[in-house]
């Protein structure tokens, strides 16, 4: 699949989510009382989806975690509105504000919302159909407890999250290029670890509201943001330092070609080799300035 096409099947693809949601929403309208936490949830997947930690291959957030709690609470009508409006949201956040919270910023209206649309695809595609596995074992919302019976359903509802979520964004990462699939393929186990492992915490975190109340849940929320932060702090602090010492190394190896050489050619050499592995410089050239001319 080519690039330029992503545009029109990420739309599509969200054209149809939005319909279905319109659907069951009709078929099986959501009580009253799932207004209250419906809003929780949704303040929590915008703040975790806003600050997650970045990785070469993209973010990894406790949106899954997220997400997935707040189906064993509400089921998935509810749960996939404030999904796909949560992630409207972040959208419009990183648009915004994407400098201050040192996300990539997206210039381009086309590119934008080619990305919109495919993070409404892939977070809404994914709770829906995990969740339709759940239902399909025998699983129920609100979750009443986590017994032996209610483990198997838990555990392909977060497995069928991550699955969906990958296969949905592969063809996103195919069209960059082949070295961008490898480095998706490097950080998997990476991103895997960041969003997989906190899923077997949802359980806890739907059974704090639906048990302990509201007042308890918020405490713990308060806990999800404060780890949040420091482990995003944390991860910028430590991309910070492998930059630089990347530039470090650039400037030594620089250093190096002009002792060894005065060549011309080997020095311009170096120096494209250099800045090629800091930043994707497909398009490099040198000027040399000529005073008298």
């Amino acid at each position: 699949m080519k690039r330029q096409h992503l545009f029109y099947v990420y739309i599509a693809t969200s054209i149809v989510i939005l319909a279905v949601l319109i659907w069951l929403t009709f078929a099986t309208p959501p009580d009253s009382s799932q207004l209250l936490p419906a809003v929780l949830f949704g303040v929590l997947i915008v703040f975790t989806d806003t600050f997650g930690v970045r990785l070469p291959a993209g973010m990894a957030s406790l949106l899954p975690m997220t997400a997935v709690a707040a189906y064993l609470v509400m089921g998935p009508v509810p749960t996939g509105w404030i999904t796909l409006a949560g992630t409207l949201v972040y959208g419009l956040i990183r648009l915004r504000w994407a400098e201050p919270l040192e996300l990539p910023r997206i210039e381009d209206g086309k590119a934008f919302t080619t990305i919109l649309t495919a993070n409404i695809t892939i977070h809404t595609t994914s709770i829906l159909v995990g969740g339709t596995a759940f239902q399909l074992l025998g699983g129920e919302t609100p979750l009443k407890s986590v017994s032996l019976s209610q483990i198997l359903p838990l555990t392909l509802l977060g497995l069928a999250y991550l699955l969906v979520n990958h296969l949905v964004i592969s063809p996103a990462i195919a069209t960059r290029g082949v070295e961008a699939l490898r480095t998706y393929l490097r950080s998997l186990p990476n991103l895997l670890f960041y969003e997989g492992g906190p899923l077997i915490f949802a359980p806890l975190v739907a059974l704090i509201y639906l048990r302990l109340g509201t007042v308890q849940f918020i405490l713990f929320a308060l806990f999800v943001v404060i780890a949040s932060l420091i482990t995003r702090g944390l991860a910028i602090t430590s991309g910070r330092l492998e930059r630089r010492v990347k530039e470090l190394d650039s400037l030594q190896a620089v250093g190096q070609a002009l002792s060894a050489s005065l060549t011309l050619d080997k020095i311009l050499e170096a120096i494209h080799t250099q800045v090629a592995a800091l930043m994707p410089a497909r398009n490099f050239y040198v000027a040399l300035y000529d005073p008298e001319t």
